[in-house]
């Protein structure tokens, strides 16, 4: 891995201050595309810290990407509420002025990567977010109706609330030129596989570009697949982020 700065920052979304992280290449030469890296998990696990960034974002950064990401309100050192698929959806939106004063960030070629939760906090960003070029989403929570009667936190959402985070119900809304890599395991113990493999289905339904592409006993985190993880991962970004085509 190529040598990483990485760096804490603090910005304001809806009215109060929230944490963000940026991993970035110490030497870069012209302008570089970005990644808008999405968190999972929620409080301390899956926390953004200088350890876990550096593991995280600073590989992708490696490849050659300003990666960018909110630690959402509520977590760590944000100030706010979590509302897991409410409100701090405005916290991943308002990193892109932040991007847009950045040196060396490339406008024209910014992603989304998001695992997990992230997955979430991706689809739902997606639809306001036209900056946006290409996503990743790694075991991509896609169906929250039926990932809350599995884990049901009580009294944390009504039916309605659901469903609006649930992307499955509503592809239609998503950017019909934005390709998407949909990378799940097919022994997810967190997050089942079928919701990966149902968005892939809406996705064909309105012709939007995407790959789905499913692991044989893989995990939550595909850690016995770490390699063809991050492989398809650099691959599908270097295609659509790279490509002066785009």
């Amino acid at each position: 891995m190529g040598e990483i700065h990485v760096e804490q920052f603090f910005y304001e979304s809806h009215g109060h201050q929230v944490e963000g992280w940026i991993a970035r290449p110490k030497i870069i030469s012209g302008n570089i595309p970005v990644i808008v890296w999405n968190r999972g998990g929620r409080g301390d696990y899956g926390l953004l810290t200088e350890d876990s960034v550096r593991r995280w974002m600073g590989k992708q950064a490696a490849w050659g990407y300003i990666v960018i990401g909110s630690q959402y309100s509520g977590n760590g050192m944000s100030e706010g509420k979590d509302e897991l698929g409410g409100q701090e959806v405005q916290d991943v939106l308002n990193l892109y002025p932040i991007i847009q004063n950045l040196p060396n960030a490339d406008l024209d070629h910014i992603g989304m990567y998001g695992p997990s939760r992230g997955g979430m906090e991706t689809y739902l960003a997606l639809p306001k977010a036209p900056w946006v070029k290409a996503v990743v989403t790694l075991g991509g929570l896609a169906n929250v109706v039926r990932w809350y009667k599995a884990n049901p936190l009580t009294k944390l959402f009504a039916k309605k609330a659901l469903e609006s985070r649930s992307a499955v119900l509503w592809v239609n809304r998503f950017p019909k030129a934005v390709p998407i890599l949909l990378l799940h395991g097919k022994a997810d113990p967190d997050i089942s596989v079928q919701d990966s493999i149902d968005l892939a289905q809406e996705l064909e339904k309105y012709s939007i570009p995407h790959t789905l592409v499913l692991f044989e006993g893989g995990d939550h985190r595909l850690s016995t697949h770490r390699e063809e993880r991050d492989r398809l991962t650099r691959e599908w970004f270097d295609l659509y982020l790279k490509n002066t085509h785009n």
